[in-house]
């Protein structure tokens, strides 16, 4: 038995359909796939997905967290002009 079939037989994508917007995905002429084995046995082009919407939707310019830390990251890209995060 070959991975795609293997994957195609576990029906995983019904455990899946709740957080359709949170998880990447792959999509091949416009169907989606969360695993990207399926996706690339279709040996065409493939495209990935991750909360696209979210990130597009996102205001960036303005500051939504006023902690300690927000703080004093601020403060540090004021003093740097690059940050590593570990």
């Amino acid at each position: 038995m070959d991975i795609v079939s293997t994957l195609l037989t576990m029906n995983y994508l019904e455990y899946y359909k709740d957080r359709t917007n949170e998880l990447p995905s792959w999509t091949v002429d416009g169907k989606t796939y969360y695993s990207k084995m399926l996706a690339l046995s279709k040996n065409k082009e493939i495209k990935f997905e991750f909360m696209d919407r979210a990130f597009q939707n996102f205001d960036n310019t303005q500051i939504v967290d006023e902690s300690v830390y927000a703080k004093r990251l601020h403060q540090l890209r004021k003093k740097y002009s690059f940050v590593r995060l570990m």
